[in-house]
């Protein structure tokens, strides 16, 4: 069984890799990406963006998420290739 290993971004940091899907467990966000979990406390900016951005259709793609400093955009997220 693989190992997950739960992460924080530092500013200005970016987490790549396949994306495995998300959960909510009623008060966080915890998105897997290979095998790290990142998780954000939903009602933040960060929890927004990630529930707009990610959906069942892109498991399995590549993605990016960048934690910036910016209070508008505090996440990038791209999908890669």
């Amino acid at each position: 069984m693989t190992q997950v290993s739960r992460i924080q971004l530092a500013l200005w940091s970016e987490l790549i890799g396949t994306y495995r899907g998300f959960v909510i467990d009623g008060h966080c966000i915890h998105v897997r990406i290979d095998d790290n979990v990142i998780s954000f406390v939903i009602g933040t900016e960060e929890a927004s963006l990630l529930q707009q951005f990610l959906s069942d259709d892109i498991v399995g793609r590549r993605i990016g998420i960048l934690k910036t400093d910016l209070l508008d955009r505090p996440l990038r997220i791209r999908l890669i290739g």
